[in-house]
C-alpha cells in the first residue's frame, strides 16, 4: 500500500498554514495519507478552516484501481491546549465526519462560534424557496452570530458591525460562488482586543465568479482578488433583469422594488476599508492570499501562495477601535469610488437597508 506523510507545522496561522494547504495539495496519489499533528501547538481560526477543507479534499480523491482513498490523523493529543481548543471548535469533526455533517447542531459557548457548516439549500428552505438575501434569512444568520460573539454586551457598534460583516460575506458565497455550504467560525479574545472572524466556501473562487463580467478577466488570481476589492467591480450591473425575472421578484416580495437587494458590489470594498481603520484582513483564493493591514500611514499588502478551491476569508477586527469604523469605511470607499470615475451613488436605498444605517448609533448618511 502506497502511504503519503505530511508533518502539520508548530502553527496553523499565518503563512504556514498557506505553505500547508499548498504541501496537502500537491500530495501525489497514493491509497492512505498520514496527517500528523503531533509538533502542532498553535491553532487559529482561519487555519483550522483552511486546513481541514484541504484534508476533506484529500479524502474525497479517488486512485485509480477506483478504491476509496483513506487519510488518518496521527499526534492529536487532547492533552496538549491547542488540540484541545481544536476540538472545542470542532475541527476534528470537520475533518472526519463528512458524511453526516448536515445533521450536527453546534451551539456556541463562551463568545466563541465553533466552526459551522450552514448549506445554501437551508438558508434557502429558511426563506421559503426564495431569494435568502432579499427574504431576510441572510441577515438573520449573520445577526445570530453577531450575538454570539457579543454576549451580553450591550455594544451596538460591534453589534452592527459583526452583522454586516459576515451578511456581506455570506451574500458573496451565495450569489458569487456556486459553492453548496459556506464554512464559518469566530473566536474573540477581550485581552488581546481583537474579535477573529473566518469564513470558507469551496466554489468558483473569485477569478472565475469576476469573469462572468466580459469586463473583469484576469489572467491572475492576485489581479482577481484586487479588482474584487474595487468599489462596483463584484456587482450585478453587468446583468440586465429579464421582465419575467422582475415580475417574479415583485410576486416574491411584494413590499419591495426589485432593485432594493441588487448586488452592487460593494461589500468587500467596504469590509476591506473597515480592515483598514480597525483590524486587518486576509483574501485567499485559488493559489493567492493577500493580507491587508493598516499602519498609521497606509494599507499595506503581503502576497502569499495558497491552494484553496474557492475563497476563504480572515477578518480581525478590534472592538476598541470600532467606534465610527463603519462610517470611515464607508467615507474612504466613497472617495476611491470617485477616484476610480463617476458612478451610481454609493449610498443608495439598497446600501442603506442592508448596512441598517437608519437605526445605527454613529453612523450618518450624506
Amino acid at each position: 500500500m502506497s502511504i503519503e506523510y505530511i508533518q502539520v507545522p508548530f502553527s496553523l496561522g499565518g503563512k504556514s498554514v498557506l505553505a500547508l494547504s499548498r504541501q496537502l495539495a500537491e500530495l501525489p496519489e497514493a491509497e492512505s495519507y498520514e496527517i500528523d499533528f503531533s509538533k502542532t501547538q498553535h491553532m487559529e481560526t482561519f487555519g483550522m478552516l483552511i486546513t481541514a477543507a484541504a484534508i476533506r479534499r484529500l479524502s474525497e480523491r479517488i486512485t485509480r484501481s477506483r478504491s476509496r482513498v483513506t487519510v488518518r490523523l496521527v499526534g492529536k493529543c487532547l492533552d496538549k491546549p491547542a488540540h484541545k481548543f481544536a476540538e472545542r471548535m470542532g475541527f476534528w469533526w470537520s475533518i472526519d465526519d463528512r458524511e453526516n455533517l448536515h445533521l450536527v447542531k453546534r451551539a456556541p459557548s463562551d463568545n466563541t462560534v465553533p466552526i459551522t457548516r450552514l448549506g445554501i439549500d437551508e438558508l434557502y428552505r429558511r426563506s421559503g424557496g426564495v431569494d435568502p438575501v432579499r427574504s431576510g434569512a441572510v441577515e438573520n444568520a449573520a445577526g445570530a452570530i453577531a450575538t454570539a460573539l457579543c454576549g451580553d454586551s450591550k455594544d451596538l457598534v460591534l453589534w452592527y458591525t459583526l452583522t454586516y460583516s459576515f451578511r456581506e460575506m455570506f451574500r458573496n458565497v451565495i450569489e458569487h460562488s456556486r459553492a453548496d455550504s459556506i464554512w464559518y467560525a469566530a473566536t474573540t479574545r477581550p485581552s488581546a482586543d481583537d474579535i477573529q472572524v473566518a469564513i470558507m466556501d469551496g466554489g468558483d473562487g473569485i477569478r472565475k465568479a469576476l469573469s462572468e463580467n466580459p469586463d473583469q478577466v484576469h489572467d491572475s488570481d492576485e489581479k482577481a482578488i484586487r479588482a474584487a476589492t474595487l468599489p462596483g467591480v463584484s456587482g450585478k450591473a453587468h446583468k440586465v433583469r429579464s421582465q419575467a425575472q422582475t415580475q417574479q421578484l415583485i410576486e416574491d416580495f411584494p413590499d419591495q422594488s426589485p432593485e432594493l437587494y441588487d448586488n452592487s458590489g460593494y461589500g468587500l470594498t467596504i469590509i476591506k476599508e473597515l480592515a483598514a481603520v480597525a483590524g486587518e484582513l486576509t483574501i485567499a483564493s485559488g493559489t493567492t492570499a493577500i493580507y491587508y493591514k493598516s499602519n498609521r500611514f497606509s494599507v499595506s499588502d503581503i502576497v502569499s501562495q495558497v491552494n484553496h478551491k474557492g475563497t476563504a476569508i480572515r477578518l480581525v477586527l478590534h472592538p476598541s477601535r470600532l467606534e465610527g469604523a463603519l462610517d470611515r469605511a464607508i467615507s474612504n470607499a466613497d472617495r476611491n469610488r470617485k477616484c476610480a470615475g463617476p458612478g451610481t451613488p454609493l449610498l443608495s436605498a439598497s446600501m442603506q437597508a442592508r448596512l441598517g444605517l437608519r437605526q445605527m448609533p454613529g453612523t450618518h448618511t450624506k
